[in-house]
């Protein structure tokens, strides 16, 4: 447990801006009685108030940060120490406090200042694609073999739902619980389902098989 003794008096001339709010006061003669935890939760209410002033909220987090270190809370007090310098870059611990406690609130102030001075890294510019060269053209047959290729998918997706469709409508119409005119429509329905299903199903094929070969070749003569 690490104790940082700071007079009342000298307390109080270190954050004249705080010792108008009594709770401050009443902090800081607790963290004389090392009492760590009474004095830790005063100084965090005073570092939430809304009104506070920038340099009062640093000041009343460099209290929170000593009173952490006094409970042997080293991992806190960086959180709390570079929170506070971060509000306020020229704060200033108490004199008395002790030499590990202060080497770690100077190391944190010049790593931020060192953080804050280094150049900012922006990424490198995305990369373009490579031009094609003078006179080079895209093969026909590449072009001629993807569109059809994906006519004919779109084709054979077309006739799979054309022939669901047909088949839900089948279905249907042979349901007994179904009146006569639904049926009928069902019938006629399923009909035109399968007839659209049937074109599509064999274009589709066909197309696709043709657009296949047509990429085969156009890529045999890259």
């Amino acid at each position: 447990m690490l104790r940082v003794v700071v007079p009342l008096t000298l307390a109080l001339v270190l954050a004249a801006g705080l010792a108008e709010y009594p709770t401050f006061v009443e902090a800081v003669k607790l963290y004389e009685e090392f009492n760590y935890e009474g004095s830790l939760t005063r100084f965090q209410d005073i570092a939430l108030r809304p009104d506070i002033q920038p340099a009062d909220k640093a000041t009343a987090l460099m209290w929170v940060g000593l009173c952490q270190a006094g409970a042997g809370d080293l991992d806190t007090v960086r959180r709390s120490f570079a929170t506070a310098l971060a509000l306020d870059p020229a704060l200033v611990l108490p004199p008395d406090t002790g030499p590990h406690i202060s080497q770690m609130f100077e190391t944190i102030r010049s790593e931020m200042v060192a953080n804050a001075s280094a150049p900012a890294t922006t990424p490198p510019p995305p990369r373009e694609p490579p031009p094609l060269a003078a006179g080079a053209t895209i093969d026909p047959l590449l072009v001629a073999g993807g569109v059809a290729a994906g006519a004919g998918a779109l084709a054979l997706v077309a006739g799979g739902l054309m022939a669901m469709l047909s088949t839900g409508d089948l279905a249907k119409a042979n349901d007994p619980d179904v009146d006569v005119e639904d049926a009928r429509a069902a019938i006629e329905s399923a009909n035109g389902s399968g007839t659209t299903a049937a074109v599509l199903l064999p274009a589709g094929a066909v197309l696709a098989i043709g657009g296949g070969a047509l990429l085969f070749l156009g890529l045999n003569e890259q």
